[in-house]
């Protein structure tokens, strides 16, 4: 028997199953599940030739990221091909959380591949990281950690959010006080995007002498504070919880239809004395 040449027969049975797809079932959307799809030039070529060669009127959509596009041919190519939309990984658009994440592609880099796609006609599709890691989150530290939840959240959400971080100075904030005041704003966003039908949010923080506060609010339906909560929707104790972890206080206000303002203020280093840590709730 002769020996199987794997990457002839790899591109066979896509296009035959494409052939199948369109000619008996008639389909011309497909999405391409693969992340690493643009990672090799050789395959992304033959592949596209051989559709192109076919004369099929197909929406490809793809995944890629930016490094794996070396230039414009490739794009137009693509294009060709039938790919009308690519989503890229970019991660973040804060630098110093890309870098905690060892994605370090530069900022440049990403600019031009975004230009060329467009002159290509591909539209863009931008995949940034969801539920970071608390100690990625911790990495990036107060400013950085926030300025990625907020820009998770605005990418998940569709809700626009409002970031101001201008006065505060992070300096001297210990890693316990960053690491609770970082989970509570994830907390509180969360409950912004999933509960509060808002369009519109912000997240707030400045230091006041010896003490930092952190505000987040919506525009949202608020709630009824008087009401008891669920067993479903125990976010604002766990944030409570957070805050008297590191010797700070948190207050709630919200009035149905009004929007609802969530204060959080803490001493800029934990007690000495040692509130226990909670850890993860």
């Amino acid at each position: 028997m002769a020996p199987r040449t794997d990457t002839t027969s790899a591109f066979d049975r896509v296009i035959g199953e494409l052939e199948m797809l369109v000619e008996k079932y008639g389909v011309r959307n497909v999405r391409i599940l693969d992340n690493v799809f643009t990672a090799q030039l050789e395959r992304v070529e033959e592949i596209c030739d051989r559709i192109t060669a076919k004369g099929w009127d197909l929406n490809f959509w793809a995944y890629a990221h930016v490094s794996s596009i070396r230039s414009p041919d490739m794009l137009k190519k693509l294009r060709r091909a039938g790919v009308r939309w690519l989503a890229y990984g970019f991660e973040s658009a804060n630098e110093r959380v890309r870098g905690s994440v060892n994605k370090r592609t530069r900022e440049d880099v990403t600019e031009r591949v975004i230009c060329w796609t467009r002159d290509a006609d591909i539209s863009i599709v931008g995949n940034f990281i969801f539920g970071l890691r608390p100690e990625l989150l911790e990495q990036a530290g107060l400013v950085g950690g926030l300025a990625a939840l907020a820009d998770e959240f605005r990418v998940n959400s569709m809700v626009d959010v409002d970031l101001d971080t201008a006065s505060v100075d992070e300096s001297d904030l210990s890693s316990e006080v960053v690491a609770q005041l970082l989970s509570i704003a994830r907390e509180a966003l969360s409950n912004i995007a999933r509960h509060s039908k808002a369009t519109q949010g912000c997240v707030h923080i400045e230091a006041r002498g010896e003490i930092v506060e952190l505000t987040i609010e919506d525009n949202g339906v608020g709630f009824d504070q008087s009401k008891p909560r669920s067993l479903g929707h125990q976010g604002l104790v766990n944030m409570s919880a957070r805050a008297a972890s590191i010797g700070g206080h948190l207050e709630v206000r919200s009035e149905s239809g009004v929007g609802t303002r969530i204060i959080v203020s803490a001493p800029r280093r934990e007690p000495s004395s040692g509130v226990a840590d909670r850890g993860e709730e």
